[in-house]
């Protein structure tokens, strides 16, 4: 009671300098605009407070404040433990901390504000995993975490909101799962993932995806770098589509596709790096089952020579080069650098590709078909920039859409 009374003979003055006024309770807070908040009645006898027209317990207030609050959680891992600080006012709950595997919950209330919590996870082990369930948007801050689940997924976020992956400037941050129980990646988030920070996170997937965003997948401007090494699924799985910013992804060891939004998931690439080698017969670097488009960055792909039709990028629409460069080494017979269901057009930027697999089926068996720097159902379309696809094949050819054949500078044969 004492503070609020306070708070009153304080309101006057604070009025000059804050816009909104924040009451906060175990459960969350609540903001207010200072010119309401003035106005309290209190009710039962002086238990209740009526604030801005909302009624609160008055021992359930710890705190009014005019900056909003910062709701924090600390996790710090060592092997087969964890420490955990959480600095949100009970309303961030722990559901499990066992033997290095933490579980946290947070939920709406009907008198909370949501608001979003930052999970700042440190430290490593070799038997550690993160879970985080709630209803709020949410920040999981990376501050050089190491975290190996031998049993199942090394972090999983079970919210449907917008989550922020902030990777700490600086740090190296590794993640590995294992096969015990099925799940669906190692690094698996259910709603939008945003992937900010200049950090490196490395992953390591032994189960199925490496990285799954059930909606979009975003790297923003500045990001730093992820490395996929094995995945049994595919490198970066999103459910809606993957946009590029900045940064760098390099994917290797996958048996799956490098890159794949679900669905009729478009990719869009602004900026930044983006190498994967093909490891799997009929894999693809990049697929898109709805429309790629690239303004900028760099695409590298590389197609061996034992993965019979590996495609370098697979467009189920129609694609666009309007900026950037896409550089392949297609050597495996039948793969395709650029395989596209529709038109490719391309404005601007720069193609370039080697074509060597692709021989004759007399004497080759396994042979599956040509070997092709672009092949697509639709129309090729150039009208600027540079394309430049060398051929060292008689049975290879440097483009080839629905109705001709294009020698390596674009030039129909």
């Amino acid at each position: 009671m004492k503070k609020l009374l306070t708070f009153i003979l304080l309101m006057s003055t604070m009025q000059l300098f804050a816009q909104t006024a924040y009451i906060c309770q175990p459960t969350g807070y609540n903001s207010v605009p200072v010119s309401s908040v003035g106005d309290m009645t209190y009710l039962s006898g002086g238990s209740v407070v009526s604030i801005g027209g909302t009624n609160y317990n008055v021992s359930d207030i710890d705190s009014i404040v005019f900056s909003k609050p910062a709701m924090t959680v600390y996790v710090n891992f060592t092997n087969g433990a964890a420490t955990i600080k959480n600095n949100t006012g009970g309303l961030v709950k722990t559901l499990r901390n066992t033997d290095g595997h933490v579980a946290l919950y947070s939920y709406a209330s009907d008198t909370a504000q949501a608001v979003e919590v930052n999970y700042i996870v440190s430290g490593s082990g070799n038997n550690n995993s993160l879970y985080i369930e709630g209803d709020y948007k949410l920040t999981l801050t990376m501050n050089g975490v190491t975290l190996t689940n031998p049993d199942s997924a090394a972090v999983r976020v079970r919210c449907g909101k917008r989550i922020a992956v902030q990777l700490v400037d600086g740090t190296v941050n590794s993640l590995a799962d294992g096969n015990t129980y099925p799940h669906d990646a190692c690094f698996w988030i259910k709603g939008h993932g945003e992937f900010d920070g200049s950090g490196t996170l490395n992953i390591v997937a032994n189960n199925y995806h490496a990285l799954k965003c059930g909606e979009y997948c975003m790297l923003k401007k500045g990001f730093g770098t992820i490395n996929v090494t094995k995945a049994p699924g595919d490198g970066i799985h999103c459910g809606q589509y993957f946009l590029m910013n900045d940064g760098t992804v390099n994917i290797s060891g996958t048996y799956g596709d490098g890159i794949d939004p679900d669905s009729l998931g478009n990719v869009v690439i602004n900026g930044g790096s983006i190498a994967v080698t093909v490891d799997t017969i009929t894999g693809k670097g990049i697929k898109s089952d709805s429309l790629y488009t690239q303004n900028g960055g760099t695409v590298t792909l590389t197609i061996p020579s034992a993965m019979l039709s590996g495609k370098g990028i697979d467009i189920g629409v129609n694609g666009f080069l309007n900026g950037g460069t896409i550089t392949a080494s297609a050597v495996a017979n039948g793969s395709k650098g650029i395989k596209g269901d529709g038109n490719f057009t391309q404005t601007g930027g720069t193609i370039s590709m080697t074509c060597s697999g692709g021989k004759d089926k007399i004497t080759d068996p396994l042979d599956v078909g040509k070997c092709y720097g672009i092949k697509l159902d639709g129309a090729w379309k150039k009208t600027g920039g540079t394309c430049d696809i060398k051929i060292t094949s008689t049975v290879t050819a440097a483009i080839k859409d629905g109705t001709t054949t294009y020698d390596g500078s674009g030039v129909a044969q």
